[in-house]
């Protein structure tokens, strides 16, 4: 609903109230006028975001839908069958992401994340085979959701990836500077707003992040969590090779990050083969029948830390 909402306000030249509840009741009205049963819920992406969101609004809301749910199945089928390829990944995981629950969870709740992690294993990829400038470029669009890949900009100044960090700095400069123009100061303002809002801090005791770990175990829980996720990317960081890097920094970026939900474990299907951890692949998950998602962040947590100690073990055999 926000990306069909988005891309009419985009469409319509009315961009400058995306963050701003009233600009939406239009556009609600008209859809409940035609029998669609909707509340408002804002766009809560970067403004940039909101134009690339524009073919949406060429069609009916529920065509729409439909439009959205098969571009998310296709996305679903080039990871399937790419990401065993670009990765290395052994035959039998490409039955495991066809039925990864991140992956199916994004498709049912038309979720952006197939797209990211497409992003991102591009840019990956273009980096593996020497081709930093436009793995950068790549990177920068998954600014779409920031909080998910804080830490990948890290990784590739310790890594000493100049040529992708500086194409990924100058691609996201360019892209807040459309947003700022678009919605302006204002915006910016009504944009932090949202954030804070019940309707995208949704259900926080669901989420997979050491946030929720504090929830349902308390805080000492919470912070002990916040501690090994921290400590464990400093120290692959600093002895880690560049693959465990971006796999450390995958990995803390989902834990630490205040919005992590279930569809965004989509990029654990990256971070898995780039830390030699396939087993996470498997469908160890559908064996809980659990409302929350404590076993998923539990198995990030000790991946993390796996990729730690090996990442030590092997500067010390170097050594």
């Amino acid at each position: 609903m926000q990306f069909y909402m988005a891309g009419k306000l985009a469409a319509s030249g009315r961009v400058a109230g995306l963050y701003h509840r009233p600009a939406y009741e239009p556009l609600l009205d008209e859809l409940r006028a035609s029998g669609e049963r909707i509340c408002a819920y804002p766009f809560n992406r970067p403004a940039f975001a909101a134009f690339a969101s524009i073919p949406l609004s060429w069609f009916s809301y529920r065509t729409a839908l439909l439009v959205a749910a098969v571009g998310n199945l296709l996305l679903l089928i080039l990871l399937v069958w790419k990401l065993p390829a670009w990765f290395g990944l052994p035959a039998w995981s490409r039955p495991c992401l066809a039925v990864f629950p991140p992956f199916l969870l994004a498709v049912g709740m038309g979720q952006d994340i197939l797209l990211v992690t497409v992003l991102v294993a591009g840019a990956v990829r273009l980096a593996s085979t020497g081709r930093e400038a436009p793995a950068g470029v790549l990177l920068a669009f998954c600014a779409v959701k920031p909080h998910l890949i804080w830490a990948l900009p890290v990784a590739l100044l310790v890594a000493g990836k100049r040529r992708m960090l500086w194409s990924f700095l100058a691609t996201t400069l360019v892209l807040t500077g459309i947003s700022l123009a678009a919605v302006g100061s204002r915006g910016v303002e009504q944009w932090f707003a949202l954030l804070r809002a019940p309707s995208t801090d949704y259900q926080p005791g669901s989420m997979v992040n050491v946030r929720a770990l504090a929830l349902h175990w308390g805080a000492a829980a919470g912070i002990a969590a916040a501690a090994i996720a921290a400590l464990g990317l400093g120290l692959v960081l600093r002895r880690g090779s560049f693959q465990q890097k971006l796999a450390a920094s995958l990995l803390a970026s989902l834990l630490l990050s205040p919005h992590t939900y279930s569809y965004d474990l989509s990029l654990l299907a990256i971070a898995a083969p780039l830390a030699g951890l396939p087993g996470l692949l498997l469908p160890w998950a559908y064996a809980f029948s659990r409302p929350d998602s404590i076993p998923w962040i539990l198995a990030s947590l000790a991946s993390l830390a796996w990729i730690a100690a090996r990442a030590a073990a092997q500067h010390e055999r170097a050594a």
